[in-house]
This record gives C-alpha cells, structure tokens and sequence, in this order.
C-alpha cells in the first residue's frame, strides 16, 4: 500500500480499543445477518417508488414472511447482493485466499446453479454492469479486463452498486490489516466493476468494518478514517487508469476510453465521494429514479444507516425511500450490525431468515478460518 495510506491509518490506529473475544463474533455475526435481513426486507419494496413503498411498510411491522405476492425466491430468503457476498466467501474458505480466476468461475457457477444445496436452480437477479462482465470472453481468464472493458463500453460512466452490495465479508477476513482489506476489496471488485465510484463505495464499507472490528468504537471517527482512506485509494486508483488501460486494452477501447477523460474530474471528485459518506438521508432523496443503482447513492444509505442506533428503525427509514431498496438495506444493514453486533438485530426477524442454519455454518466456517477460537 502506498504511504500516504500508511501514514493515515497510523494516527487511527492509536485510537483503537481492542475487542474481546465475544465482541469480535458478535460484531462479525452482526455484519453479515446484518447484511442478509436487510437484503431479504428490503426485496418486498425493490425497484419500486417510494409513494408504493411507503404504502407497504407504513404502520406495518417489519416481516420477511406473509407477502401477498407472487416472487421470484421463496419468503425469507435473501436476494442476489448476499448470494454474490457468499460466492466470495466460498471462494476465500476454499483457497484461503484471493485467486481471480477461481472467484470468476464460482460467481458464473452461481449464475447458472444458484447454491444447490439450498434448491435453487440458478442465480438471478445480477445488475447489468455483472451481466456485460461475465458475458465477456474474457471473463474466466481476466475478470479485472472483462471488467474494464464492460467499463469502457459504457462510456467510463457505469458506476453501479453491484460492487458495493457484495463487499461487506472482505472487511471480515483480514479485518486486523486494513490495507489488506483495502486491497482484497479493490482486487475482487474489479472482477465485476472497474469504475473508480463503485470500488470506492465498497472500500469506504470494508474499511469502516475493518476499523470497527480492531476496535475504533468512535463512529464518527470511523467514518472520517473511512473517508481519508477511500479518498486515498480514489486519488491513485484514477490516476492508474491510463496505464492499465494502455497496458490491456485493444487500441479500439483505447481510443473510447481517451474520449471520456475530460469528464473524469468531475466524475471521480474526492469531495463528491465525502458529499456521499457524510450526507442525510433526507438530502439524498429521491433514491427511486433512473439514478437508483447508483453507487453512491447506496453508499449514502449505508453510511447513513450506520450513523443509527435502531436497526429495525434505520432499515424501515430506506426501504419507504423505494429504489434499489435490498441492496440499499443490505449495504447499510451490514455496517449498523457490525456496529450494533449480532445481540442488537432484531431476533424475531433473524428466525424468519429461510437458510439461517446454512448460513450460521459458513459464518462458523469463516471464524475458525480466521483463527477465532469458540468457546
């Protein structure tokens, strides 16, 4: 990692408080159900307007079950934003580390099997940036230049959170070296997403969780370290782009990608990314246009979200907002369930989850790979 990083960390690190043992699994259970109840909630209002959404939810307790509606995945369940989050977990317990090739087979796997162990029949539901990914020649041999050239393709202008929505567990695994994190999340990320907003998205999250679980306990503290980091990784990550296109790219997608510059200023501004960390929900809004899949607007909710105590309140206050309501929530529900830990969730709503003893055991799975010993 660059020194600029170092040099940043360093004075948060002074401020950290260690965990104990408990408070670690709590903080790492409540991240990821945090995740996965915030995903399958947030499902019932995805897409919608948020007049519709409102309707919904207004005066009605928050359920995953009793939906008068025909869907896609059963009640209870989880959509696609965990399932990619679990695609990448496998692939980290299989490999005990980061192997690109092997994470872009399991993630087409998942597209076309689902987890058949849990009786799917395939993966639905991926955003358009994964799909032009992983239609990709490419995309089994070079996943980071399938991405790029998806990114090109969209006129350097496809910043989705399709990277975001999956991020949260590669604030987990190496939680304890934060510029590992930051280069895990990168690397993974630009297997599906090259574009500079939708990587910093998902590192501002990993970061913060990564701090969290070394024991920053100040949020707003959090969130400032958070941002000085990812305005770091912006910075130098935009300003690598001309290598790795000249590097990889055929002259036509050189030559796409040359056109787009001068908009690169005003797109991937450090001060737009901090607008978006530090924002209120209600300066975000609308969040159920044409723009819902944005990938700074998740990143607003989710930091929004974290700044609550509540997890049942601070969900049900995006989920109204309709948009690209499950990954919103479930962005947001795994930073508040880090912060909160798994004794804050909402009990009740953790035992309606349909695959809740699968995913107990990946998560049992991750914490001895990590080396947490369970009492």
């Amino acid at each position: 990692m660059d020194q600029n990083s170092s040099e940043i960390l360093a004075k948060y690190l002074l401020q950290l408080q260690p965990l104990s043992k408990e408070e670690l699994l709590d903080k790492i259970r409540g991240c990821i159900y945090g995740q996965a109840l915030g995903d399958a909630i947030g499902i019932r209002t995805e897409f919608k307007k948020a007049e519709y959404s409102a309707n919904v939810w207004n005066n009605t307790p928050l359920s995953l079950l009793n939906w008068n509606k025909k869907r896609k995945i059963p009640e209870g369940d989880w959509s696609d934003d965990t399932d990619q989050m679990i695609v990448i977990l496998n692939s980290y317990l299989q490999s005990r580390g980061w192997n690109f090739q092997d994470f872009a087979a399991k993630l087409r796997d998942w597209r076309n099997k689902g987890f058949r162990e849990l009786g799917d029949k395939s993966g639905f539901g991926c955003g358009q940036t994964v799909r032009r990914t992983m239609s990709h020649k490419e995309f089994l041999n070079n996943p980071h230049l399938a991405a790029l050239d998806a990114w090109i393709g969209g006129k350097c202008n496809l910043a989705a959170n399709g990277a975001l929505m999956k991020s949260c567990i590669l604030g987990i695994i190496n939680y304890n070296d934060t510029e590992q994190v930051i280069r895990q999340t990168k690397d993974i990320g630009k297997c599906t997403h090259a574009d500079p907003r939708s990587l910093s998205a998902s590192i501002a999250q990993t970061v913060a969780i990564s701090l969290m679980l070394q024991g920053l306990r100040d949020i707003n503290t959090v969130i400032e370290a958070s941002y000085e980091l990812t305005s770091n990784f912006l910075q130098n990550y935009t300003n690598s782009l001309d290598s790795e296109v000249n590097s990889n790219c055929t002259p036509e997608k050189i030559a796409e990608y040359n056109e787009q510059k001068e908009n690169f200023e005003e797109r991937f501004n450090i001060e737009l990314l901090r607008r978006y960390m530090n924002i209120d929900l209600p300066a975000l809004l609308p969040i159920d246009g044409k723009d819902m899949g944005y990938a700074y607007i998740c990143l607003g909710c989710a930091f929004h979200t974290l700044r609550q105590d509540n997890f049942e309140e601070a969900i049900r206050e995006i989920i109204i907002q309709g948009g690209d309501a499950d990954t919103n929530a479930a962005a947001g529900g795994a930073l508040l369930g880090c912060k909160i830990g798994f004794s804050g969730l909402p009990q009740n709503l953790v035992q309606e989850l349909l695959h809740k003893d699968w995913l107990e055991d990946k998560i049992t799975q991750l914490i001895n790979a990590l080396g947490i010993l369970i009492d």
